[in-house]
């Protein structure tokens, strides 16, 4: 299998005539050549041949053996990846310095890179690449494997009334093995420039070459070390002593991002200083993998050791030095300086500890200068020394919940608990009944969102259980102080839809419109005693819908497809994200007074409703984050969608997704296509399925499927929504902003 690149390095703009954009970016060029180098060399050691090695070096200006960096010479580049490397690329690296932007949409934002014939904001917003939208396509394209997105270029806010950038750059064909694991990094974060004197590139070409704390001990090879992807964002953001923006999809999570192996490991050089006279004695290296003695004679000592954190302690013969011991991690050449005069030592500010709690079912490891120092365990209550470290947070299932500097200053205590609480969570939980000791008494499936940081699963949670209002497994009490309406007046065949929205910003108000076809109609979402709640409720006749949604006063309508199924409840969560956009959940839920209505059983074997939405909100979540959804099931096999054991609309369209990206169809996408032929034909997504189950090609006869996967599998483009509007590649939903034209 073979390697490739695409490396795009404009330094010069050329043709920009409106002052829009600076027109050099110094070095730019040479850096990315250095980036060649390193990626080439690196191929060399691991033996793959130059066969097997594809370059495609875009420039402004050009160097010899290069391409230009016109907007076609992009495209022309990403056409030839995907036709001599589908299904035969093992890693492929895209590494861009440049120009960019973040186009505003309002609800959701993308990352722009613009390319070298961009001449002004009014004529070239065609000179512009949706970079969410490069991803995904090559996602799609390419066949498994690792890709390993390098971006550096400013992300500083443009809406549509400045330029108005292309949807899509290809056309999308889908037809390989598999989808890769990606891994993408970006020197800066949305509304935010990047550095301008190219730390972030340097702090790059540092880390992909080994150095500091990009590197780690291999696990599986005690004599190697290697560069992950999370090491490599760890190092470059402590490089450039600032935040940056990282994202990960796939089944291997940011530690799988193997990048580079080093073996034999290089050694740092630790140089000792003695202050305040001479002496001769040994020097003790005690690390977490090796310890050593050294002698030491003089004023000073040079050694060279494994990288390691040690504690340093010297032994003089009968002088005692101040302080009595270092604590030194050497991952770089570092010093290291001791007193024979106690006077002349200043005190040790670490010395003093931070009391650290860490929440239930989950672990908090400490890094500290990239060296993993030690991993708390639920429920735990540790003094850690005061300091700066990387503190990362994880579920049960090993899963990355959050990932943050943590600042300990060895007198305040920290509960990492926060972290897994946000406000709305809290005066969410606040409502829930308690026993006599204040803990909170709630069914197995919400006590299992307790520790979820993800607002929309718990929102589907809270919607769930009025819907399912009347249902005897459901618990009644949980919900009752919570100011949603029921759903017990809806009769034996009524098909609502209930908008659930939840904002940290209690004076957000929300919009919406629930329409067969046209333009939106909007209507406002009310509020309630609880301010950051949202809820809206329409009753329209079941079959295929148009949900929109917007911020009051925005001119961007968020429009998805949806669908109305008879004696179930539309529900979709509104959640905002970490940009401020909009995260958008579906689910299609039995109204549980109606039980009797359905041929079929609406809950899995296991008989508990909650814990099915439970299951269907997390699948989504894993869905959209591009792994597995099958085998992050917690409470039971997939099997049970697989063998028609769950008749859940939802669950069984994730499965047959996941089965194309798997590329299951012979194995699984049977039984599920057979299942939803049987009890949900009425959804485009059946349609769609069934035709790549046999075959055919899918078409968008009964209208827009839910699922973009599907949109894009029956050809779907531009043509097939509103005027002016432009697909939200960032969303699993058939999603899209109609914007407004432009002045």
């Amino acid at each position: 299998m073979s390697r490739r690149a695409l490396i795009i390095a404009i330094e010069n703009y050329p043709l920009v005539s409106d002052g829009s954009l600076d027109t050099d970016l110094e070095r730019t060029v040479a850096r990315a050549r250095l980036f060649r180098f390193w990626l080439t060399r690196k191929w060399k050691r691991e033996g793959i041949s130059k066969h097997d090695q594809h370059v495609i070096f875009c420039s402004e200006p050009k160097v010899i053996g290069g391409r230009g960096a016109s907007i076609k010479d992009l495209t022309d580049a990403l056409l030839e990846l995907k036709n001599l490397g589908r299904n035969m690329t093992d890693e492929l690296y895209f590494y861009f310095s440049g120009h960019g932007f973040t186009f505003d949409k309002k609800i959701t934002r993308s990352s722009m890179l613009i390319t070298a014939d961009f001449r002004s904001m009014d004529e070239s917003g065609g000179q512009c690449a949706n970079l969410d939208w490069i991803v995904l396509w090559l996602t799609m394209n390419m066949g498994a494997g690792r890709h390993y997105y390098f971006i550096d270029a400013c992300r500083n806010l443009f809406d549509s009334r400045l330029i108005q950038p292309p949807d899509a750059l290809l056309n999308n064909n889908p037809d390989t093995t598999g989808e890769p694991d990606s891994f993408l990094l970006q020197s800066s974060r949305v509304g935010e420039v990047a550095p301008a004197d190219g730390t972030f590139a340097d702090a790059l070409l540092a880390g992909l070459a080994g150095r500091g704390i990009a590197k780690i001990w291999d696990r599986s090879d005690p004599d190697a070390m290697v560069v992950r992807f999370d090491t490599l964002r760890d190092f470059v953001k402590q490089r450039i002593n600032r935040k940056i923006h990282q994202n990960v999809s796939g089944d291997g999570g940011d530690a799988s991002g193997l990048i580079l192996r080093m073996k034999p490991p290089p050694m740092s050089k630790c140089t000792i200083h003695l202050v305040g006279g001479e002496a001769a004695g040994t020097a003790f290296f005690e690390g977490e993998r090796t310890r050593l003695r050294e002698p030491l004679k003089g004023t000073s000592g040079r050694y060279d050791v494994p990288p390691d954190t040690y504690r340093i302690t010297l032994d003089l013969g009968g002088p005692s030095t101040s302080p009595k011991e270092k604590v030194l991690t050497l991952y770089d050449d570092a010093e290291a300086t001791f007193s024979l005069d106690p006077l002349l030592a200043p005190p040790d500010p670490s010395l003093e500890a931070t009391v650290i709690t860490v929440p239930p079912d989950t672990s908090l490891t400490l890094t500290r200068e990239g060296r993993a120092t030690r991993t708390f365990t639920e429920g735990t209550h540790r003094h850690v020394p005061r300091g700066k470290y990387g503190a990362v947070l994880s579920n049960a299932e090993n899963r990355v919940i959050r990932s943050d500097e943590l600042i300990l200053t060895g007198t305040k205590p920290v509960d990492i608990g926060e972290w897994t609480r946000g406000a709305i969570r809290k005066v969410i939980l606040d409502r829930f009944p308690k026993d006599p000791n204040g803990r909170i008494l709630l069914s197995p499936a919400l006590e299992r969102a307790l520790i979820d940081t993800d607002l929309d699963i718990l929102l589907s949670l809270l919607g769930a259980a009025k819907i399912l209002e009347g249902d005897p497994r459901v618990p009644a009490n949980e919900i009752a102080r919570f100011p949603l309406g029921d759903f017990a007046s809806e009769n034996a065949g009524s098909s609502p839809v209930f908008v659930l929205g939840a904002f940290e910003d209690d004076e957000t108000k929300l919009e919406v419109s629930i329409r067969r076809s046209g333009a939106p109609d909007w209507s406002l979402a009310s509020t309630s005693e609880i301010e950051s709640l949202r809820d809206f409720r329409a009753r329209p006749d079941a079959g295929p819908l148009l949900v929109s949604l917007r911020k009051a006063g925005d001119p961007v309508a968020y429009t998805l497809q949806s669908i109305a199924l008879r004696n179930r409840v539309t529900l979709i969560t509104v959640t905002q994200d970490s940009d401020g956009g909009f995260t958008i959940g579906q689910y299609f839920i039995p109204l549980g007074h109606l039980a009797a209505e359905f041929d079929y059983p609406t809950s899995s074997r296991h008989g508990d409703p909650l814990l099915d939405v439970l299951a269907t909100s997390r699948m989504t979540r894993s869905f959209r984050r591009r792994r597995n959804v099958l085998s992050d099931l917690q409470f039971y096999s997939g099997r049970d969608l697989v063998e028609g054991n769950w008749k859940d609309p939802l669950a069984i369209l994730l499965a047959a997704y996941e089965a194309l990206r798997r590329r299951r169809q012979e194995s699984d996408l049977p039984t599920l296509v057979s299942a939803l032929e049987r009890f949900f034909s009425e959804m485009p997504d059946t349609q769609i399925l069934a035709s790549r189950l046999r075959g055919a090609t899918p078409r968008l006869e009964k209208g827009l499927p839910i699922f973009m996967d599907g949109f894009v599998a029956a050809g779907g483009s531009a043509s097939d929504l509103p005027t002016g509007s432009s697909l939200d590649y960032t969303s699993i939903w058939t999603a899209w902003h109609e914007l407004p034209s432009r002045k």
